[in-house]
């Protein structure tokens, strides 16, 4: 280094010597001299990742309820100081960690074991750890849980010559048998969670089977729901098989010979097919491997019913290779069929609330027999019965109210909003009253078209109720009862509908210079005294209905308003309302102004025809009338006397003042 160095100082010397011959020299910093003279140092980018766990030998020791893990995995840190190193999942337990021959600390975060290491280079990580043991019939599995290292290999030994071995996922793995044991080597993917399992043959004290040549052991619990209608008989019934012995690829159930299969699931399930043969019909399942431990089966079959009011037999689901068995069957019948039992065999009643929770949860109507048997197959008769239908109302009406407006020139304006809750009716039908126009109809607030019968009548498309809940139906019509006399009759009618109306109420709307002397007609005032001195109404209401809660029966009130700046000029109350009509549109929504002298009406169940209020009235005061036939009566009465005793001349005074007082009577 120092021979460098000078070297490189007597160059530089010397090319400066040579620079002051030609009569200059150069000068430059100490700093920069060293770092000319410097050897150059080479740059080494740091590692992407501090550490890295490049490979693993396990070997799996499987015991009753565990399987021991013994691995040895090759740690390398790239930089000098501690790195946090991720290693087991906290689902197994861990017997034994060193690194480097020295025990090493563990700690969980996050779910999962970590330690914490240092000093760059490669280093030896040992692990014994636990994981559990799974059995499932002739079956035993476990995971691993390896560390994630880029290369893993394992082996294992199996105590039993005749298992077969498999993983989940397939990994490269390959076995040989020595000495009555299985030998296995495998590697496992660093990415993958691996499952390996085997499945003994050898006889044990619980699986006894393959090597003896003996048939699987399996005992059934059966849960069955019979339901009754009018053309078939529908049975449900889930099968829980327990293979206890041994496995089995398939298994095959007997059926009735006029059954057939409306749904089959089960979780292994590759194919199942429906065979005939003079014992009867038989639905053969093959499953995609074979099964032992539990495994539950959902069957349901449907068989006609030619008649309803008959006696037949209860359908008999059996599993051909079920040792023992045992199940609760419960019949539910739909629309009204009752069901009784007329024989039985090998079966015992219970009363329906000792139906296991199974089998109830599956009815969907209430259950009428429940039954337990022990064997299969087993006889139970049973009879069905059905009455005739009787029709009853799929709509109905809860509350209709009325609003009805007649102005001095004769025209009635009548809307009607009912309350309709439908559960199967098409429309409503209705029929107007004669001589009178449709304006509108509403359904649920949105505009609709009625159409023409034969008849001469409406009918008004219908929603089908949410829940039962009433939604509302608005009809609007007008007709022309001419102009206003001096006195007389007026009848105003609501609309015939084809459904029964519980409760309906009225309000009429009558011009103020009409007096009303008496009703009549189907709807009933509060009493039947003569109402009091009306409301006048002073302003034109935009409410569909002006008295939605108008109790049953209120009384009628009448009162005169005070202010005529309120009052409206009931001569232009329907301006603008008449418009020509059009077919084939939606309609717009007709506002009935409250305007003149309110009366309000009920009825109770109303049904069939159409509610009607009569009203008889006059333009005349009632107390001017009152005077005028008083003094009438006073004048007959004077003559009377006169001419039968000839007072004459002394009444002829009291005649002429009688007739003065009439006349302003009258005036």
């Amino acid at each position: 280094m120092r021979r460098g160095l000078a070297t490189a100082f007597l160059a530089f010397s010397l090319g400066a010597t040579a620079w002051a011959g030609d009569g200059g020299t150069v000068t430059i910093p100490l700093s920069q001299f060293m770092q000319m003279t410097h050897p150059i140092q080479a740059v080494h980018p740091s590692a992407p990742m501090p550490f890295i766990l490049a490979g693993g030998t396990y070997r799996f020791t499987p015991q009753d309820k565990w399987v021991e893990v013994d691995g040895t995995l090759s740690l390398r840190l790239y930089q000098g100081g501690w790195v946090e190193v991720p290693l087991l999942t906290a689902g197994v337990v861990v017997s034994q960690a060193t690194l480097d021959g020295h025990p090493l600390p563990l700690y969980n975060k996050d779910d999962q074991y970590h330690f914490m290491a240092r000093g760059a280079g490669d280093h030896v990580l040992k692990l014994r750890y636990n994981v559990p043991l799974s059995t499932s019939g002739a079956t035993r599995s476990f995971a691993p849980h390896l560390p994630a290292a880029s290369v893993s290999n394992a082996s294992m030994t199996i105590e039993d010559a005749s298992a077969r071995l498999s993983s989940s996922p397939a990994i490269p793995m390959s076995t040989s048998t020595q000495g009555g044991r299985v030998l296995v080597s495998a590697s496992i993917p660093q990415s993958e969670d691996v499952t390996l399992a085997w499945t003994s043959e050898k006889a044990n004290p619980l699986l006894h089977g393959h090597a003896h040549h003996e048939k699987p052991l399996i005992q059934a619990n059966a849960d069955v729901l019979v339901t009754v209608s009018d053309k078939t008989v529908r049975t449900h019934a889930i099968l829980n098989c327990s293979i206890l012995r041994n496995e089995t690829a398939s298994l095959t159930i007997d059926i009735p010979t006029n059954a057939d299969v409306a749904a089959l699931q089960c979780p292994k399930l590759d194919n199942y097919n429906v065979t005939d043969d003079r014992d009867g019909r038989r639905v053969h399942l093959n499953f995609s491997e074979p099964v032992s431990g539990q495994e539950a089966i959902d069957l349901t079959i449907e068989q006609p019913l030619a008649n309803i009011n008959s006696a037949w037999e209860a359908p008999v689901i059996a599993l051909e290779e079920a040792q023992g068995i045992k199940g609760a069957l419960g019949v539910e019948a739909s629309g009204g069929i009752e069901v009784s039992m007329t024989d039985r065999r090998d079966v015992r009643p219970l009363d329906v609330r000792e139906l296991p929770a199974e089998v109830a949860s599956m009815a969907s109507s209430p259950v009428l027999l429940a039954f337990e048997y022990h064997k299969q197959p087993y006889h139970l008769a049973l009879s069905s019965q059905k009455g005739e239908e009787v029709a009853v109302l799929t709509a109905t009406i809860d509350t209709a109210d009325g609003l009805t407006l007649m102005t001095p020139e004769g025209k009635v304006v009548t809307r009607v909003t009912y309350s309709v809750r439908n559960n199967l009716k098409q429309s409503l039908a209705l029929k107007l009253p004669s001589g009178a126009t449709l304006w509108s109809a509403y359904v649920n607030g949105d505009p609709a078209k009625p159409v023409k019968t034969s008849d001469g009548g409406l009918k008004v498309p219908l929603l089908r109720s949410q829940s039962m809940a009433p939604f509302p139906v608005e009809i609007t019509f007008v007709s022309d009862q001419g102009a206003e006399r001096l006195s007389g009759q007026r009848t105003m009618q609501a609309p015939e509908v084809d459904l029964p109306v519980s409760q309906m109420t009225w309000a009429v709307y009558l011009p103020k210079s009409c007096d009303v002397v008496r009703f009549g007609g189907t709807m009933q005032p509060a009493t039947e005294d003569l109402p009091r001195p009306p409301v006048t109404m002073g302003a034109v209401a935009t409410v569909p209905n002006p008295e939605p809660a108008m109790a049953q029966g209120a009384a009628m009130s009448r009162a005169e308003t005070a202010r005529d700046k309120s009052e409206v000029d009931e001569k232009t109350a329907l301006k603008d309302m008449v418009s020509p009509a059009r077919q084939g549109a939606f309609p717009v929504q007709v506002f009935v102004p409250q305007v003149g002298h309110a009366y309000r009406f009920s009825s109770l169940m109303v049904a069939g025809g159409m509610p009607t209020v009569t009203i008889t009235y006059t333009s005349v005061p009632i107390e001017g009338l009152g005077w005028a036939l008083l003094g009438l009566m006073g004048l007959g009465a004077g003559t009377f006397v006169a001419r039968r005793y000839h007072w004459g001349a002394r009444l002829a005074d009291v005649l002429q003042g009688v007739r003065g007082s009439v006349a302003n009577a009258q005036a």
